[in-house]
């Protein structure tokens, strides 16, 4: 059984759902989502130049998120004047914490042999051509979805979309407490260290564009 954890902003969900379910296409699968209260963000981000206070959720979003995940955890996302002021790479340090938070919340919390593989992704991920009938993961090996550039290892969006093996969800547990500040140009760049630093096989399999995207 394939498990689909989704989380951030609910964004575009209504838009991108039917691209999971049709990749999930023969698959026995499960989701688990967790997002925030508001469809997206309510801070300063490269696409706004101030402070914006998104929409909260309607009740037939909440239900559409329900439908999928009876369980759907829905959190309060707010923010201190000096939260919003505390910037790294253009978002409130704290953005990231939230991040890497849910992840971590989510991944302990499942009963991992009910699965043979954990897909990572976010709300508004649309899945062009990627059928999850057909992959496989062994331990040790993350499979991942980015588009190539000049980062370090030479990608990025590595953010937006991988594969693990269920025996490995611990190695998100205990992020470096500099996981995101430590020396890197662009926020991506923490997860593509990251992955080489945990998982003896590290395989861009997917790419931006190609095979899936953000839909805004």
């Amino acid at each position: 059984m394939k498990l689909v954890i989704l989380y951030g902003h609910y964004r575009s969900f209504d838009r991108t759902v039917l691209s999971w379910i049709s990749s999930l296409e023969g698959c026995s699968y499960e989701f688990r989502f967790i997002t925030f209260d508001r469809i997206d963000h309510s801070t300063k981000c490269w696409w706004h130049d101030n402070i914006k206070e998104s929409p909260k959720l309607t009740s037939s979003q909440i239900e559409l998120l329900k439908k999928y995940d009876p369980n759907t955890k829905i959190i309060s996302q707010e923010f201190t004047k000096e939260e919003l002021d505390d910037i790294y790479a253009t978002l409130p340090l704290k953005v990231y914490i939230y991040k890497f938070n849910n992840i971590k919340e989510l991944l302990s919390s499942i009963d991992d042999t009910k699965y043979d593989m954990i897909i990572l992704s976010r709300f508004d991920t649309e899945i062009y051509n990627i059928k999850f009938k057909y992959i496989s993961v062994e331990n040790c090996e993350i499979k991942i979805g980015a588009r190539t550039s000049g980062y370090f290892k030479g990608f990025s969006a590595s953010d937006i979309l991988c594969v693990f093996h269920p025996a490995d969800k611990s190695k998100f547990y205990n992020m470096p407490n500099d996981f995101i500040t430590r020396k890197y140009k662009f926020p991506e760049e923490c997860y593509n260290e990251f992955y080489y630093d945990n998982f003896t096989n590290v395989r861009h399999v997917w790419h931006y564009d190609k095979d899936f995207r953000i839909l805004r």
